[in-house]
């Protein structure tokens, strides 16, 4: 499957529209980073949208760098933060909270130390089959997306949740990525972050599951 600005500007169309149709459902502010996870993947293939545009043409140089730049840091920097803190603020089990407090840490850690290596290492991006390639961390002994720390604080999170759908989310998730390091390690990040941010129009089903659920406990009572 080849990828390019029109692929990228659909699928931020249709998340855009799952993340305004999330947040539409929110009914306490703790819902609000779960019900936008789908507009900030929205606003990630905005950028990798204009991206595309930007490759090969010279008059669009600095934007490709603002561009490229912006990508990672939302991709590895921002998720392993805002999926643990989202979860974390959903959950009611102490337990299950202080695991997702726990894979916080993680993704905190890991945030600050892919930031630093962004802001302190150049990037690129460039066009490798069909697909973005970037090209990061060249002195980093640091794998990005194939790091321990970066998958338990963006894909155990889902798995350790107590709300209903949330496992399933994780599951695929995890299956999406174990897919696209086996067909397209070197795009990893473009590619998984494609496909991730399209499995996450699915928050929509689970917010409507986890109201369904307050009103039947309520009912009971």
């Amino acid at each position: 499957m080849c990828f390019s600005s029109a692929a990228s500007f659909g699928a931020a169309a249709l998340l855009a529209a799952a993340g305004i149709a999330s947040i539409a459902k929110v009914r306490h502010q703790k819902e609000v980073m779960f019900a936008a996870i789908p507009v900030i993947f929205a606003i990630q293939q905005v950028a990798e949208g204009l991206l595309w545009l930007s490759m090969g043409n010279l008059a669009l140089r600095t934007l490709r760098e603002d561009l490229t730049y912006f990508f990672l840091f939302v991709a590895e920097s921002v998720w392993p933060v805002w999926v643990p803190l989202s979860l974390l603020l959903l959950e009611r089990s102490r337990p299950r909270k202080a695991v997702l407090a726990s894979l916080l840490i993680i993704g905190l850690f890991t945030s600050v130390y892919l930031a630093f290596y962004l802001l302190t290492y150049s990037v690129e991006a460039t066009v490798s089959s069909c697909h973005i390639l970037y090209l990061q961390h060249l002195r980093s002994p640091y794998s990005v997306l194939a790091s321990l720390p970066y998958l338990s604080a963006t894909i155990l999170p889902f798995l350790v949740s107590g709300a209903r759908g949330m496992r399933w989310l994780g599951l695929v998730e995890l299956a999406s990525y174990l897919l696209t390091k086996a067909f397209y390690d070197h795009q990893l990040l473009s590619v998984w972050c494609f496909y991730a941010g399209l499995i996450s129009v699915f928050i929509i089903g689970i917010m409507r599951s986890m109201h369904r659920d307050q009103r039947v406990k309520h009912n009971k009572i």
